[in-house]
C-alpha cells in the first residue's frame, strides 16, 4: 500500500501493480542523469508542456528505483517498455504531483 505522505503512488505497468517514489535520492539521481542545477529547474522541466520521451523514461525508472532501490535500470525499463505510453504520461504526472 503506497503512502502518500512520502510521496508514494502506485501505479499498473506491465502486468501488475507497482509503487513509485521520488525519493530525495532519487531526485538527486535524476538532477544529475539530466544535468539540471536544482530541484525547482527539474520541476519545472517536468511541469512544462513537452517532455522528451527519455526525460519521461529516466523520471519513470528513478520512480521506480526511489522505491524499490534493488531494481535495475534495465528491468524497470523492460517494465516500462510493456506498458502504454499514454498510462506512462499518467503515471509520471501522478509521481511529479505526489513530489511536489
Amino acid at each position: 500500500m503506497p503512502n502518500p505522505l512520502r510521496g508514494e503512488i502506485e501505479a499498473r505497468l506491465g502486468d501488475g501493480t507497482h509503487t513509485l517514489c521520488l525519493t530525495l535520492s532519487a531526485i538527486a539521481e535524476l538532477e544529475h542523469r539530466l544535468g539540471v542545477d536544482s530541484m525547482a529547474a527539474l520541476l519545472s522541466r517536468f511541469q512544462g508542456s513537452t517532455i522528451r520521451a527519455a526525460d519521461l523514461l529516466l523520471l519513470l525508472v528513478s520512480g521506480l528505483k526511489g522505491y524499490n532501490p534493488a531494481i535495475c535500470d534495465d528491468d524497470a525499463q523492460f517494465l516500462l517498455q510493456q506498458t502504454k505510453p499514454a498510462n506512462l504520461i499518467k503515471v509520471a504526472a501522478d509521481l511529479v504531483e505526489a513530489a511536489s
